[in-house]
């Protein structure tokens, strides 16, 4: 099969990312993750986690889609970590835009735009892999046609129509790498699924099967 180029971005497009797969094995992994440090770090009850070799991934510098007018709290640099620290070890080209915090020493770096803050993924330096948290994807455009109701008559009186636009589904785009599990599902978890998925107490190919 022939694999098209994804493309994905933090909130406010200052560090955009592609995904250039040669093959359907260059994801290594696709799964739901339930563990307390992704629901920590992402303030969130679970992440659709995708794992991918190193050279299917590239990280360029963008430029913010919000004027300083907008919020300059919001579009300003974080300085949690200074800008001319190595981002990540053995890699200088990365842009100034990306932020890294060390959440395993010498091994994960977990990855975060450095302008809007948005948590994007993380570089394992032991397996060498990328995690790209696939909601991030770019995703195509739906246009539709809604009703404006007249607020002085009835639910079913419109008086005229407006053209809105909706963001697409992430489904298409991710048809050959879908989640294939739920991991760390354990008594941290904070939601169940029935999504006829098979869960995991840590990682599928080492651990018992709960679900």
């Amino acid at each position: 099969m022939s694999i098209q180029p994804l493309t994905g971005a933090c909130f406010c497009k200052s560090l955009p990312y592609t995904i250039q797969a040669k093959r359907k094995e260059d994801c290594t992994l696709s799964a739901f993750c339930h563990c307390s440090k992704c629901q920590v770090l992402n303030g969130a009850p679970y992440v659709w986690t995708t794992h991918w070799v190193e050279d299917a991934i590239t990280w360029s510098q963008g430029e913010s889609k919000f004027t300083s007018q907008q919020g300059q709290e919001g579009s300003t640099p974080s300085t949690t970590t200074p800008s001319s620290n190595p981002l990540l070890p053995n890699k200088p080209e990365l842009p100034r835009t990306m932020q890294t915090f060390e959440t395993m020493p010498g091994r994960k770096w977990k990855i975060r735009c450095r302008v809007c803050g948005t948590p994007l993924g993380s570089w394992n330096e032991a397996k060498r892999e990328w995690t790209i948290w696939p909601p991030s994807l770019d995703r195509p455009t739906v246009t539709r046609q809604v009703r404006i109701l007249d607020p002085n008559g009835s639910n079913e009186e419109a008086t005229a129509t407006k053209e809105v636009t909706d963001v697409g589904s992430v489904e298409d785009l991710s048809s050959w790498f879908r989640p294939t599990h739920h991991m760390f599902f354990g008594p941290w978890r904070t939601i169940d699924l029935n999504d006829g998925l098979p869960a995991y107490l840590g990682y599928q190919a080492n651990s018992e099967r709960v679900k």
